[in-house]
């Protein structure tokens, strides 16, 4: 466990929190204008004051320089609300992911797979990798989940753990596979997304052991709640 991260993680958290309330306080008062430009200046001016006045910790030294760096390049239209909101919803979703020790990863997969399935899913895990076929693999069902078997074999273990990163891949809207593998304790990392030339939607997400993760993490429904 990496303990100086997770401290870093916790103090970015409370400072991105710190700057959303005190610019929502603002706004509250009208004093802060509620477009995206009247935020990004109020939040670069709180940011500047903050270094200053070294209001937190060194370890977010480079994180404040960086959100800093990024306001004197673009300006008003830096979006650093977007910013600290996107890094709160993502500390939010990671912290409260569910977490039931009474089973393994592959049985919470596994339920979560069933409950998808019975909303009319179909579950392709896994298809068999064919190089021969000049194209790549096409969904035959509107809403499908599947994996190749050159990613499904070897990712469970005889313990059922979840031993390397699974991606597997979603046809149709994502958002009701997300939520429902969120529900079942895990984190999803966004990868490609494409249509093909039907105009089907194919989306990739990846699983990690244990959760540890990085990248743009998949939001469940309430988090936008």
């Amino acid at each position: 466990m990496n303990i100086s991260k997770i401290k870093r993680d916790n103090e970015l958290y409370n400072l991105v929190l710190t700057g959303l309330i005190s610019l929502k306080f603002e706004q509250q008062f009208a004093k802060v204008s509620k477009l995206a430009a009247g935020e990004t200046i109020y939040l670069g001016k709180w940011l500047k004051r903050a270094k200053k006045k070294k209001l937190f910790s060194k370890l977010l030294a480079g994180d404040i320089d960086n959100f800093l760096n990024l306001y004197a390049v673009k300006g008003r239209n830096a979006g650093l609300a977007s910013v600290f909101n996107e890094i709160y919803v993502d500390y939010r979703t990671a912290k409260y992911v569910p977490r039931d020790h009474m089973l393994t990863p592959k049985s919470r997969f596994d339920n979560a797979m069933q409950t998808l399935s019975a909303d009319g899913w179909s579950l392709k895990l896994p298809i068999t990798e064919d190089f021969s076929r000049e194209n790549p693999y096409r969904a035959t069902s509107p809403k499908e989940i599947f994996t190749s078997d050159l990613l499904w074999n070897g990712a469970f273990n005889e313990a059922q753990e979840l031993t390397k990163p699974l991606s597997i891949f979603m046809v149709s809207n994502p958002q009701e596979v997300i939520d429902c593998l969120y529900l079942n304790g895990f984190l999803l990392i966004k990868g490609i997304s494409f249509y093909d030339q039907q105009r089907t939607s194919y989306n990739e997400y990846t699983l990690f052991p244990n959760n540890r993760c990085s990248g743009d993490i998949a939001k469940p429904s309430k988090m936008f709640n």
